[in-house]
């Protein structure tokens, strides 16, 4: 069986079996070999003893990114589907080295295939599978032409960061992507736009949950004067956004919004204000020196949507009780 499914692949790699108008008889066929090749050759089962299985299994793992990413023709999606259970077989294969993961890395991130993109990279030790990729992902992340793919890439951004417990990865997207991550959040949530609010409410969700994982990340070190510097240094950067956030959309019976009423949405200033309370609670000393760095226009801003965030909304219109707010943090930690 394992010289017959390698027969049908090697002449599917070297472009024998025409993909284009492939009949459904040949197609079942090629899935067959596809799917079969996974259990043979990466679940113990292969009785290979010619000392070529390390190639072999490299080379069906490039057969399955070369096939996911059309590199043969416009690959019919029954196969596509056998394809990737073959890629998810030959990811875990200890022979497939990592520079070939790394160019899969960046074919898949290239393409926006970003299932297939945090497969690999999730795969690849240390930080090597983000690194080979990040200009790619920067380059998704401001193509504002394919608003599908931005909001893809970064929720598949925040997903991958969330299965990682090395905070190594959360300073390289931070240091590498924070920027454009949040002009993102800036550009669909904080200025005027036609987008729809579904879209603009996942980005800002998306957005916040992968600035908690940073944070969560930050915070999990020993304490330090280092660790408070970058804390209020990343508090600050994001807090500015946030800023914005909350006056364009405004929150309930607290701020009336400044941005066009069409658009603007409160919720999407409350989901700001929530995460404000949050970094406030998890880090005061980096939140205040944070807040002490701002302009007194934003710094009143953050003030604002704290204690209201705090009181439950209670207030209404702009006449919230003024409350310390250094009171209202010391009883948070």
């Amino acid at each position: 069986q394992n010289t017959t499914t390698l027969s049908v692949l090697s002449e599917l790699q070297d472009g024998c079996i025409d993909l284009n108008g492939i009949s459904s008889a040949k197609e079942r066929v090629v899935v067959f070999c596809l799917q079969s090749a996974a259990k043979l050759f990466f679940t113990g089962l292969s009785v290979e003893s010619d000392g070529n299985l390390g190639k072999k299994e490299s080379a069906l793992f490039n057969l399955s990114v070369g096939l996911l990413c059309n590199r043969f023709a416009n690959t019919p999606q029954n196969i596509k589907e056998a394809a990737l259970i073959l890629l998810k077989a030959s990811t875990a294969s200890t022979n497939v080295d990592e520079k070939e993961k790394q160019a899969a890395v960046r074919q898949f991130s290239s393409l926006g295939l970003w299932s297939e993109w945090e497969m690999i990279s999730s795969s690849i030790s240390e930080t090597l599978g983000l690194l080979s990729s990040v200009d790619l992902i920067r380059k998704a992340l401001e193509n504002e032409s394919d608003r599908a793919n931005q909001v893809e890439s970064l929720s598949i951004l925040r997903k991958y960061l969330q299965t990682k417990s090395n905070k190594v990865e959360a300073y390289l997207v931070m240091n590498e992507l924070g920027g454009s991550i949040l002009i993102q959040l800036q550009k669909y949530c904080g200025e005027q736009n036609e987008i729809s609010i579904e879209l603009r409410q996942r980005v800002c969700a998306e957005t916040i949950r992968l600035f908690i994982s940073v944070f969560q990340h930050l915070t999990s070190e020993s304490p330090g004067e280092d660790l408070d510097l970058r804390l209020s240094n990343l508090l600050q950067a994001c807090c500015g956004i946030f800023v914005e956030v909350i006056v364009y959309n405004g929150l309930p019976n607290t701020m009336p919004p400044q941005g066009d009423a069409r658009y603007a949405n409160p919720s999407l200033g409350r989901l700001c204000a929530q995460t404000v309370v949050h970094v406030a609670r998890g880090a005061p000393l980096p939140f205040k020196t944070c807040l002490n760095g701002m302009p007194v226009e934003c710094r009143g801003t953050l003030e604002t949507a704290v204690r209201a965030e705090m009181s439950g909304y209670s207030g209404a219109g702009g006449s919230l009780p003024r409350v310390s707010l250094s009171s209202k943090l010391h009883r948070l930690k």
